[in-house]
């Protein structure tokens, strides 16, 4: 997500963005490249969520073993 899908969406947005400033995309396409954005965002949140937990419950259960 960090590295390349969340910059590519960014990007996409951007340019869309763009693109309808200069009256070259329709703003349907700017509020698509704008939703697939904060979705990624959301998961990658998720995601990352995620692994904190798996990390926590793993040092929980490597503790216990003392």
């Amino acid at each position: 997500y960090r590295d390349f899908m969340l910059p590519a969406a960014r990007q996409a947005n951007e340019m869309y963005l763009s693109n309808f400033g200069n009256m070259a995309a329709p703003y349907t396409q700017v509020l698509a490249t704008q939703r697939s954005l904060f979705q990624l965002e959301e998961e990658y949140v998720v995601a990352l969520m995620g692994a904190w937990r798996s990390a926590v419950d793993i040092e929980g259960l490597l503790a216990g073993r003392d």
